[in-house]
């Protein structure tokens, strides 16, 4: 697991690169109508729907979960539990800033 991929929580040098391989991702998908990764090198095959969900929180840092009506992110907010977050110094695709857009009221950094 890993930190948000919302490119807003890049570093700001890597914000620009993020988004335009995002919106290359999601183009992608939508006009193969899946994600060919296995051909491109990056993340194997995917289906459509998990593509679209993936980039809808990479490009607006919000969760969904495409035809579901659920608040996703609402419902996390009201989660209690704590959380365990492993941040790697020179982790590139979840770095520190990645990681803190996640880690909660209850997060422990190691």
């Amino acid at each position: 697991a890993g930190g948000s991929n919302y490119y807003g929580a890049m570093p700001r040098g890597k914000r620009f690169t993020r988004h335009l391989g995002l919106r290359t991702v999601r183009t992608i998908d939508q006009v193969m109508r899946f994600f060919p990764g296995d051909k491109l090198g990056f993340g194997g095959g995917q289906p459509f729907n998990m593509i679209l969900d993936w980039t809808h929180e990479a490009l607006t840092g919000r969760y969904r979960v495409t035809g579901d009506a659920a608040d996703y992110d609402h419902d996390l907010a009201q989660l209690n539990v704590p959380v365990l977050m492993v941040s790697l110094q020179g982790d590139t695709l979840v770095p520190r800033p990645s990681a803190d857009k996640v880690d909660g009221p209850h997060a422990l950094y190691f």
